[in-house]
């Protein structure tokens, strides 16, 4: 084989990405099928770089390479059919071989070139023999017939890396039209936000300079100024997360504790509001790998939101529990074992025609000025963090439900 012939050789068995791969049944089955059907007690298929006979899959041997100057397969390698040896010790070719004359004592052996599409020879498939033998002409077709299908085994393998690579490529197309598209919403959304209070601030701020107004009023515009600050800094924090997601440090977490502990922070605003907000007892342990500060949010943006939707004298109620669900189509995947916590309120629910974009950035149906309208596409994103999702459901009669979803975790015995 010509230096360059070498070279090409070499490029295309990189190409394949089947070096040092770990075992696969499909090649495995091949080389058994290989040692039963020609009834030796060796079978390899093998792959040659520029140093070495790497086995990809091998019967009756331990080792799972051998140094490419001792390697029968490379002369294989170098014919147009099977090389067949039918007793090395009577073959001045093999006589001294090491692998003839020490383990694994080979007298036998019978290769054929896997060849690929462009010609390339990438290894081969042989079988050896402690003692001499002579294959028949049936038993020749059967080991060509073998080698014709690991070769269609490499190609089936290629032909799903190229299949792979070119779907993560349009996954990733997308994730990134998709982010420029949300840069473009979130930048559109920062300036309608902070323009409002920069404009108040700026605006009290020239008064209070000018004298504009009498000094016995500064307090109460210091006031506003001062509730625009805190309203300013709430979007840059949740525009922060959103920007800069921080990976969950996730251990195993009981659901309820993460329910119970938002319930309890959030029972004096719910006074406040004269809303009642319980937590419903649930016997069963809800165990999950959680972030449990990053659940908390999540939960309590929820919570919030359903004490800010709820009318005075109505009732929050936040539970947990377990299903099997299945995941909505935009992400895909079959039913899956879950644990939920849910936000159910007593409010006027939310229009039809705004439910599919409740968790954008920005969006939102409250008239007053609560909130930033960011916390369910914080919500959203710590939940998919978490490999879950969050349901919605909504009706005016009887308000709205918000169910986070995330996997279960087995509990130990």
């Amino acid at each position: 084989m010509t230096p360059e012939a070498e070279a090409a050789r070499l490029e295309k068995l990189k190409l394949y990405a089947l070096l040092d791969t770990p075992p696969e049944r499909a090649f495995d089955e091949l080389t058994e099928l290989a040692a039963v059907l020609l009834d030796v007690p060796i079978a390899l298929i093998s792959l040659m770089d520029e140093r070495r006979q790497w086995f990809k899959a091998k019967v009756g041997i331990q080792a799972s390479e051998i140094d490419r100057s001792i390697s029968l397969c490379s002369q294989t390698m170098e014919q147009t059919g099977i090389l067949e040896v039918p007793d090395a010790l009577a073959d001045e070719r093999f006589a001294t071989h090491p692998m003839v004359i020490n383990a694994p004592h080979l007298r036998f052996y019978a290769g054929v070139p896997l060849v690929v599409g462009g010609g390339e020879r990438l290894g081969s498939l042989c079988v050896i023999d402690r003692k001499p033998r002579t294959l028949t002409e049936k038993q020749r077709t059967l080991l060509t017939n073998l080698g014709h299908q690991v070769v269609a085994q490499f190609e089936l393998r290629r032909l799903i890396a190229v299949q792979e690579q070119a779907a993560l490529a349009n996954r990733q197309a997308m994730m990134r039209a998709d982010r420029l598209a949300m840069v473009g919403q979130l930048a559109a959304g920062v300036a309608h936000e902070l323009g409002t209070p920069l404009a108040v601030i700026s605006g009290r701020s020239k008064m209070m300079i000018a004298s504009s107004v009498p000094q016995d009023q500064w307090p109460s515009h210091a006031k506003i100024i001062s509730e625009q600050s805190d309203r300013m800094t709430g979007i840059i924090q949740q525009m922060l997360y959103l920007a800069r997601r921080r990976e969950p440090k996730k251990i195993t977490v009981d659901l309820r504790s993460v329910a119970r502990q938002t319930t309890v922070m959030l029972l004096t605003e719910a006074r406040n509001r004269s809303v009642q907000l319980t937590y419903e007892p649930d016997a069963l342990e809800r165990p999950g790998q959680l972030d449990p500060s990053q659940l908390v949010q999540v939960v309590t943006n929820l919570t919030m939101n359903a004490l800010q939707a709820s009318p005075h004298g109505k009732h929050v109620t936040v539970s947990t529990g377990a299903e099997t669900r299945s995941p909505p189509a935009e992400i895909g995947g079959g039913a899956r074992a879950c644990i939920f916590v849910r936000v159910q309120d007593e409010g006027s629910g939310i229009a039809p025609e705004n439910l599919q974009r409740v968790f954008e950035p920005f969006f939102t149906t409250k008239k007053s000025r609560e909130g930033t309208g960011l916390g369910l596409a914080v919500a959203w994103s710590i939940t998919r963090d978490h490999d879950g999702w969050i349901e919605v459901e909504s009706d005016p009669q009887r308000g709205s439900r918000f169910t986070v979803y995330v996997p279960q975790t087995p509990a130990s015995h």
